[in-house]
């Protein structure tokens, strides 16, 4: 009985001394057709997870491929830093495994992924960068190639999640080891001692 309690007392314990992850980057692979062409590469965010703002978007790396032209990297802060993001309307949500765009909003949204005058990922819910709502990239300096897939729902644009938060590989192993500590250090049998 003592030992059981014991045990008990050690999760508890070990459940409490363990710290609380903060909220970790989440990295969501990107692989889509578009038009002739493609987009591959990854989106990085803050962890958000909800409607998303420009801010959440913390990197990136694609490279396009628009079919014709050699493919271009479009790379975010820490990536190579050749690019910038702009992200209209609330139509972009991440989920813990995917972002998703709203493609048949009707806010005028729109997200991308642009080199100024040159390389470009358009993701638009209104008829903006091609003549048409969806999916639109060009590799050309200036953007005179575009190439686009039409979209009119709400469509996932990247996922599923790269790899694991770094919090959850870090703090598994640490959990792992601290109830094993404990459990040894509570094995020993209970012996009454009388004076």
């Amino acid at each position: 009985m003592i030992r059981t309690s014991m045990w008990f007392v050690t999760l508890a314990l070990a459940a409490a001394l363990l710290p609380t992850p903060a909220k970790a980057d989440t990295t969501y692979a990107v692989d889509e057709t578009v038009g002739a062409g493609s987009a591959t590469g990854f989106i990085t965010t803050n962890g958000t997870i909800g409607t998303l703002d420009v801010a959440d978007i913390v990197n990136w790396n694609l490279t396009l491929n628009d079919g014709t032209n050699s493919p271009v990297d479009l790379e975010g802060p820490a990536s190579g830093n050749n690019s910038l993001v702009l992200l209209v309307g609330s139509d972009l949500t991440a989920t813990p495994t995917q972002l998703i765009f709203a493609f048949g909003a009707a806010d005028g949204g729109r997200l991308q992924f642009y080199v100024i005058g040159g390389p470009v990922i358009c993701y638009s819910t209104i008829v903006d960068c091609t003549g048409t709502i969806g999916v639109s990239l060009d590799t050309l300096t200036p953007d005179t190639h575009f190439v686009f897939t039409a979209l009119s729902d709400t469509e996932a644009i990247a996922g599923p999640v790269l790899a694991p938060e770094p919090a959850t590989v870090i703090l598994l192993p640490a959990g792992i080891a601290l109830l094993l500590l404990m459990r040894k250090r509570f094995a020993r049998p209970f012996r009454m001692t009388t004076t």
